[in-house]
């Protein structure tokens, strides 16, 4: 949460790792914290994204698919 409150300039934070290990849980803790914390805000002014998580999901064929991710992007 220290990199999200204060970023330092950064614009992306990236999270990977092993299936299983907790990536999607711990994001979904943070974008929870985030609503949490912005509600009074997003309240007055219901116009923001505050967040956008997005899983890139992996194939069989070891090709990835960038239009299903544009798509999946385009939709979150």
């Amino acid at each position: 949460m220290r990199n999200v409150d204060e970023p330092a300039g950064v614009s992306f934070i990236f999270v990977y790792g092993p299936s299983g290990i907790g990536k999607t849980t711990m994001r979904l803790r943070v974008e929870q914290k985030l609503l949490e914390q912005a509600l009074p805000e997003l309240e007055t002014d219901r116009c923001q994204i505050l967040v956008v998580g997005i899983e890139a999901i992996g194939t069989e064929s070891n090709q990835f698919n960038w239009k299903d991710y544009f798509s999946h992007s385009l939709i979150a």
